[in-house]
């Protein structure tokens, strides 16, 4: 039984949410594109958002961006996507309340380590309030700095310590295995200018694509596979579901969109059978945010997605199902690997992941955390 406060209380937060999605001018935008490729009209696409809104809590902004808000689909097919409220609301019935170590990537680091989980090598973690080398030396003088930066890699990266969504990444280095004492004073320069109040970074290693990927890319830049794990009751991790996140230019990250713009990159997802890792189907999204297309083939390289095996696949599956027994009690994850010429590596741990398949999968994954989310509640 609901309260009758609790009632007022989601009364008044869907009316904020919605005002608030219906007010913005990109919206109304986007709206007036999908009415005209949609050959359709603006009341029509909007009241098709405010009904996908009131039966599954789709965001305008995610319901235009998967096609959604075509009129001309059956209502229906919204039970082939996973809206992010209702995801983030499973997720959290099923996930325990402390998740320090998929928010926090020096904690994540630390923890993929005591495990023995692979993931890259840790140069430095850099702080307004003191920086250190890995191993605990300080990064206080000068000459503390130069010597820090000439034990760097050519290129590495630095990644803002709490963030998500590629945000604030950035591709570093001398770019020369023997740099110049110039080239050594710069590069600590830039080092020390890099943390502001409140935001810790940390310096990594740049990992690069295994060559295979790199072929379908024409990038050595990574492109991270999203793979999703789930622990049911009996505590054996099963997989639900992967997407290749296929980078499209030579960006550092493989987002869909970009956060400090809101536009999207036109980096493509690619979900594998889940057997083999063969590419099944491809997906691009436009990049004015309104719906996307299936597409057949790489549009950089031409290479087609269906001739494309991940690599590694079962070595891929075998670690994350070991990684998600070792992030108990956290019973749902999507995880993001990388896969190297050596192996796949973790990048991170989303205890709240964005889900972008559709179909079965989707449909599979819901059932499952439902289920669990029953489970736990009557436990």
């Amino acid at each position: 039984m609901y309260s009758l406060p609790g009632l007022v209380q989601s009364a008044f937060y869907r009316s904020w949410q919605l005002l608030t999605c219906f007010s913005s001018l990109d919206t109304w935008r986007r709206i007036r594109l999908a009415a005209r490729r949609y050959e359709s009209s603006v009341p029509a696409v909007a009241g098709r958002l405010l009904r996908l809104y009131l039966a599954e809590r789709f965001q305008p902004e995610e319901a235009l961006t998967i096609g959604l808000a075509d009129p001309r689909k059956p209502f229906s097919d919204r039970s082939n996507h996973f809206s992010g409220e209702r995801l983030h609301a499973l997720e959290m019935a099923v996930n325990a309340p402390d998740r320090a170590m998929c928010r926090d990537k020096l904690l994540f680091d630390l923890y993929c380590r005591h495990f023995d989980l692979p993931v890259p090598d840790l140069y430095g973690v850099l702080s307004w309030f003191g920086s250190r080398r890995a191993d605990g030396t300080p990064l206080a003088t000068e000459a503390d700095w130069r010597a820090f930066a000439r034990t760097l890699p050519p290129s590495f990266l630095a990644k803002l310590r709490g963030g998500n969504m590629g945000r604030n990444i950035h591709a570093m280095g001398t770019g020369s295995d023997d740099p110049t004492e110039d080239a050594v004073a710069t590069l600590a320069r830039e080092l020390r200018a890099i943390p502001k109040k409140g935001e810790d970074y940390l310096i990594q290693e740049r990992l690069y694509a295994h060559e295979a990927i790199t072929r379908l890319t024409g990038s050595r830049s990574v492109s991270t596979i999203r793979i999703f794990t789930l622990i049911s009751d009996d505590t054996t991790p099963g997989i639900y579901g992967a997407y290749l996140r296929t980078i499209i230019g030579d960006s550092v990250t493989d987002n869909v969109s970009d956060y400090r713009t809101g536009k999207y990159t036109g980096n493509i997802i690619a979900a594998p059978d889940m057997e083999t890792g063969r590419i099944e189907w491809a997906w691009q999204p436009y990049t004015d945010g309104v719906g996307g297309r299936l597409v057949d083939k790489h549009p950089r390289t031409g290479e087609a997605f269906a001739d494309f095996t991940v690599p590694h696949w079962s070595a891929l599956c075998d670690l994350v199902k070991r990684a998600a027994s070792c992030f108990m009690p956290l019973r749902f994850i999507g995880w993001d690997v990388a896969i190297t010429p050596d192996g796949p590596v973790l990048i991170e741990a989303n205890e709240l992941a964005q889900n972008g398949l559709s179909g079965q999968w989707v449909i599979a994954l819901r059932q499952a955390l439902k289920a669990e989310a029953a489970r736990l509640n009557r436990a």
